[in-house]
């Protein structure tokens, strides 16, 4: 994780970041018709493999938004 994600803020910070948007394509497609069980296994897969991914490049998953994840990298 780069540092200026990893510590905890006591007062604001200004860094120049980039900010990215993902989502899982048709969603709601594949959705329908699936128990919930079955949806928190589909979602859950999708926050674990998206915190692994952004985490490895040197981001830092800000939130999860159902099917979407806000994301941020460093400048640099």
């Amino acid at each position: 994780m780069h540092p200026i994600f990893s510590r905890a803020l006591s007062s604001p910070l200004q860094a120049n970041v980039l900010v990215a948007l993902c989502d899982c394509t048709r969603f709601m497609q594949r959705a329908r018709g699936r128990s919930s069980a079955e949806l928190f296994a589909d979602l859950n897969a999708f926050y674990l493999m998206t915190d692994d991914a952004v985490d490895a490049a040197g981001g830092l998953v800000v939130k999860f938004m159902g099917d979407a994840a806000l994301i941020v990298f460093p400048e640099d």
